[in-house]
């Protein structure tokens, strides 16, 4: 890590093994400028918390991290192994469990862990707030609409949902307490950032009404089983062969668009068929909101990523820092082999670049809303100069014991 250049180390293991994972911590935690840690793991490895939790655990620094379909380095995307990185910048961690939870309040939660409004926890002094979560949770918008309204405007927000393309829960997120499932991580960061998000994404039906939907469950589309207004608009594309075992390969070209009021559409993934005809998405669909059927192309997909790139920079106000880049993992099934050209638009080669191929996004730009998104590129540029949290901020915030749900 050299001080005038980057605020990270970066370290990857390729082979996907636990006993590596462990030198990639022993060597970047032992560098004395290191203040966090994070961690991108492919879903590949079979991490299991049998295996991971007494490594986690015994790490002194904070930590942050997650399992995902693919991860990211420079220009390189690994569907196995492991990217370890030594943050420069203070990192202060939280852990929000229960993510499916219908009984659980997030925002007592977070004034809790937090201290309240009116706390001087560091939590709300970061200018980056980076969250990683379960890509399939049930509740992810309640959390992530309830750490807005605690933490609100002036920060950038960056992450993404861990996962794997077997689209079933398991333990996906890392932290000092182990890996963890149906869990969030909210890390704060003390460095500054700028941020780029859009997904090229254009609708080819619609709009229709959500008539009726059970959090990420579409059931139907102007009183229809969303699937029949799904299946008719495909079939007048000249897409006649959707197989119901198979929902995913045609959905993933495909997905749905929530209207936002002067703001781009955000993306749904509708990912498994149900009898009935309902979808299931990757995030919720409300009922009342209104959607299209969006469709891409290699252009307009590669196109955004470059956007998403040229928005970070144009924002950012200093060159340097480390980029960070979450990418849906549907894009890069969509693009096939023409995924190194959007990687390409995002990566400098005088810029270090980390990341993950996650399923679904969480950002905003430091002025509107937080939103998680499906299908869609993340860029954010990390500054190299560290800000201060808070005298002795580091480390876990530790008001619940661990796994406890308020």
């Amino acid at each position: 890590m050299n001080d005038k250049e980057t605020p990270v180390i970066i370290e990857t293991d390729r082979s996907g093994g636990v006993a590596e994972l462990g030198d990639l911590l022993q060597r970047v935690s032992s560098d004395p400028r290191v203040q966090g840690l994070l961690i991108f793991a492919c879903g590949e490895n079979g991490f299991t918390p049998e295996e991971l939790d007494p490594l986690l655990q015994s790490q002194s620094l904070p930590l942050a991290g997650g399992i995902f379909p693919a991860i990211l380095e420079g220009a390189e995307r690994l569907e196995r192994g492991t990217i370890v990185v030594g943050l420069g910048v203070p990192l202060r961690t939280l852990v929000v469990p229960g993510l499916s939870d219908p009984d659980v309040d997030y925002t007592q939660y977070l004034e809790r862990a937090l201290g309240g409004e009116d706390s001087p926890s560091p939590g709300f002094d970061a200018p980056t707030v980076l969250v990683l979560l379960d890509g399939l949770s049930r509740r992810i918008e309640p959390f992530v609409e309830a750490l807005y309204r605690l933490l609100g405007v002036g920060r950038t927000y960056l992450g993404g949902g861990a996962g794997t393309l077997a689209m079933d829960q398991a333990p996906m997120i890392l932290c000092n307490q182990g890996l963890l499932a149906d869990a969030a991580l909210v890390g704060f960061l003390g460095a500054e950032s700028s941020l780029g998000v859009s997904h090229g994404w254009n609708p080819v039906a619609g709009p229709f009404r959500v008539t009726s939907s059970r959090g990420t469950t579409l059931e139907t589309l102007d009183w229809k089983p969303a699937f029949q207004v799904y299946r008719d608009v495909l079939e007048r594309l000249g897409v006649h062969a959707i197989d119901p075992g198979d929902f995913f390969a045609v959905s993933r070209s495909y997905p749905f668009g929530i209207t936002r009021v002067g703001a781009e559409r955000v993306v749904r993934d509708p990912y498994h068929l149900h009898p009935d005809g309902s979808l299931t998405c990757v995030g919720a669909v409300r009922q009342g909101s209104f959607v299209h059927i969006l469709h891409g192309d290699r252009h307009s997909l590669v196109s955004a990523a470059a956007e998403a790139r040229r928005m970070s920079e144009r924002t950012r106000g200093a060159p340097g820092g480390t980029r960070f880049f979450f990418d849906c993992i549907s894009r890069v099934l969509f693009l096939k082999e023409c995924y190194s050209e959007e990687l390409a638009m995002v990566h400098d080669a005088g810029q270090p670049l980390v990341g993950a191929c996650s399923i679904g996004e969480v950002a905003n730009n430091g002025q509107s809303y937080l939103e998680f998104y499906n299908m869609t590129s993340v860029v954010a540029d990390l500054a190299d100069d560290p800000v201060a949290l808070q005298e002795g901020a580091s480390g876990p915030l530790p008001p619940q014991r661990a796994g406890e749900v308020p």
